[in-house]
């Protein structure tokens, strides 16, 4: 199964050609540098989005604890 690639365009620094370029080695291309680049970086960004997320949702558990026992002592 083969995975479709996306053809784009970008501009680059030349220090940032130069690292790539010396970075380079059999089975390891310039494309392949940069799309693992990508997935890291959208991996920290969607791991930060969860943490968040989660973080939002633990605090809304408590805040709706704390109604349900007010709630629960006005029914006493």
């Amino acid at each position: 199964m083969s995975k479709k690639l996306h053809r784009i365009s970008i501009q680059i620094t030349p220090g940032q050609y130069e690292l790539l370029k010396s970075s380079v080695r059999p089975g390891v291309s310039i494309s392949g540098l940069i799309r693992k680049a990508i997935n890291k970086y959208l991996k920290e960004e969607w791991d930060i989005e969860r943490r968040d997320f989660v973080e939002k949702m633990m605090k809304d558990l408590d805040r709706l604890k704390e109604e349900a026992k007010k709630d629960t002592k006005v029914l006493l």
